[in-house]
């Protein structure tokens, strides 16, 4: 909708029926999309040893829990050199200079293919394909690599309103006024409140002072952290483009905007599905019931696509999801 980079990793190469050059063409031929294989897996299902990296001619092969970089297998090397000759002339798509080269010499340097592959990403007009197997870390380093030398930097604007209603955009600049967006909220044992945040621009360190615009109120950020996996880490700062998270700020919620007090505005929520399946629940007893609604209200805060709610004239509490199933997970946790 939005237009804007993106990249597919193709998971469970290992897993059986797993049909990679099956995947991309379906992908291809619904999206109508300009997919470019960058990896390429070393044989499927059972068979799957690891994979190719098309860019940099290197095979990752998965032994003993780690990745083993090696010469591409021989049957193998006829279809990266496909590969790769595709991959050249997707690349000097994505500049006019990089193709004139192409249409007279047939080739790119590997320079030349990684500049022409992150501004043909930066474009969207081209969309890296990688794959593996994640569980077993099959894939991961190259995707990493790819990450590194080819992603877009997280630049642009990003349309707010200002306190007054009137409408702007924001640039994504690590040296504007700090801002960020709440795009998701958990509630954690131990460290309790818990905000996930993009920073949209400006820094925001571990003792910064923010004003929540949805709710006029000042927060004082005492804990900072960044995510891997479940493991939280701290951290002093967190700049424009990061993902970071906010410990126990009382007054924020997902789709809240926390800015500088000098600068108010908020950005527009998450454009997310409305409950569709809606059902009356109730406790055996009073004590359960306390304990129930608790927990329903947890899982309303940190999952904005289930609602609930109290209905006077049938003095029950009903709960809205996306569904039977949605609903039968979070009621069997």
């Amino acid at each position: 909708k939005e237009n804007k980079p993106r990249s597919l990793f193709i998971n469970k190469m290992d897993k059986e029926h797993a049909d990679y050059d099956k995947a991309v063409d379906d992908i291809k031929e619904k999206f109508g999309i300009n997919v470019a294989p960058i990896t390429i897996p070393i044989g499927k299902g059972n068979d799957f040893k690891g994979v190719v990296d098309v860019i940099e001619q290197k095979a990752y092969l998965f032994a003993s829990g780690k990745p083993e970089i090696t010469d591409i297998p021989g049957d193998m090397k006829d279809k990266v050199e496909e590969c790769r000759m595709s991959l050249i002339e997707t690349a000097a798509e994505g500049n006019d200079e990089l193709m004139e080269k192409y249409l007279e010499e047939e080739t790119l340097t590997d320079d030349e293919l990684k500049m022409g592959l992150k501004e043909g990403i930066k474009k969207s007009i081209i969309i890296p394909a990688l794959c593996g197997a994640a569980t077993l870390g099959s894939g991961i380093n190259p995707l990493l690599n790819f990450i590194t030398t080819s992603a877009p930097a997280p630049e642009g604007e990003v349309p707010a309103a200002e306190k007054e209603g009137a409408e702007t955009t924001i640039k994504i600049d690590a040296g504007g006024s700090p801002s960020c967006f709440v795009f998701k909220t958990s509630i954690d044992q131990f460290s309790g409140k818990l905000s996930y945040i993009k920073i949209i621009s400006g820094s925001v360190s571990s003792d910064s002072e923010l004003y929540n615009g949805n709710t006029d109120k000042k927060e004082k950020v005492s804990k900072l952290f960044t995510c891997l996996g479940k493991k939280l880490e701290d951290t002093q700062t967190l700049n424009a483009g990061d993902i970071g998270i906010l410990a126990k700020i009382t007054s924020a919620e997902t789709n809240h905007t926390l800015c500088s007090p000098d600068k108010l505005l908020t950005f527009p929520p998450l454009n997310l599905p409305q409950p569709v399946h809606s059902v009356a629940i109730s406790a055996k007893t009073k004590k359960e019931e306390d304990k129930l609604n608790q927990t329903l209200h947890k899982i309303s805060t940190e999952d904005l696509t289930f609602k609930l709610m109290y209905n006077k004239e049938t003095k029950e509490t009903v709960v809205s999801s996306m569904g039977e199933l949605q609903l039968f997970m979070i009621l069997n946790k």
